[in-house]
């Protein structure tokens, strides 16, 4: 139990970590631009994030609609547009498969399909909690040996260790 406690709290550090490095880089480029309301703004894009694959495009989605309005420009949001974009991406294809990816191990499709069912029960909330909830539900099952077979289901690649049996360490 202190193994998964600890995995899950890991986890949950390293996601909270990188939301907050997108949270920050958003903020600058949302305060070096001039757009209102750059601190909420920023701390909706960090918590967005935390939706997998929708969430980021919808944290994006906001400010560079407000900036249409606030600036009446095209231009001007469109560079919105383009630094909020790449700072997501970098932070989606690049920081987070390095931090997260090492340590969780979880099929895309399983990201898919956690983020349906528990979007379909809970709503907003379910698509927050989809990832941290179905990851945990693989760390949990990883631990055991009787439910190892739905950590490994859910396993993006299953690395297989050959461990020896009880025959082979009483030799």
């Amino acid at each position: 139990m202190t193994d998964i406690n600890l995995q899950i709290r890991q986890y949950l550090a390293v996601k909270t970590l990188i939301n907050l490095i997108l949270g920050l880089v958003s903020y600058s480029i949302l305060l070096l631009l001039g757009v209102d309301f750059t601190l909420f703004w920023a701390v909706t894009i960090a918590l967005l994030n935390y939706i997998p694959y929708v969430g980021s495009y919808i944290g994006v989605a906001f400010p560079v609609i407000l900036s249409l309005g606030q600036f009446a420009s095209l231009p001007t949001t469109f560079v919105l547009l383009v630094l909020l974009t790449s700072a997501q991406v970098f932070v989606g294809n690049v920081l987070e498969p390095r931090w997260i990816g090492r340590q969780l191990n979880m099929s895309p499709f399983v990201v898919l399909v956690a983020l349906s069912v528990w979007s379909a029960l809970w709503g907003i909330p379910g698509a927050i909690l989809a990832v941290p909830m179905t990851s945990i539900l693989m760390i949990i099952t990883s631990n055991f040996e009787a439910t190892r077979f739905v950590a490994v289901l859910l396993s993006e690649r299953v690395n297989v260790a050959s461990r020896p049996s009880n025959k082979d360490s009483n030799r």
